[in-house]
């Protein structure tokens, strides 16, 4: 994610390219980008026209390994590249991409 987008929170809008082969992750070529009021992105228009990756969000277990929201798993397991999605997001400085923060309803 460039600089001037990271910390974003919002909604954005944008068309499915790709699905990763676990289904824990996507890729969407964003067309519209809302900020939050709680984003700190310096420039959150600069996430227009790019294709960035969404990931899902999880939780680690006791042992300690990341384990990923079975519905979120499930939602991204049912989008088809070139499908158009809308969808709350943050951005993850971990993980240098935006992650899921609220499921839309099945596409």
């Amino acid at each position: 994610m460039p600089a001037e987008t990271a910390g974003f929170a919002g909604s954005v809008s944008g068309i499915v390219e790709t699905i990763n082969d676990r289904t824990s992750a996507f890729k969407i070529k964003i067309t519209k980008a809302v900020p939050a009021p709680s984003s700190t992105a310096p420039q959150p228009e600069a996430l227009v026209a790019l294709v960035v990756e969404i990931g899902a969000r999880g939780a680690r277990d006791a042992s300690g390994k990341w384990t990923p929201d079975p519905a979120h798993i499930a939602w991204i397991a049912s989008l088809k590249p070139g499908k158009g999605v809308t969808l709350d997001v943050s951005f993850s400085s971990k993980m240098n991409r935006l992650r899921i923060e609220k499921l839309p309803p099945a596409p």
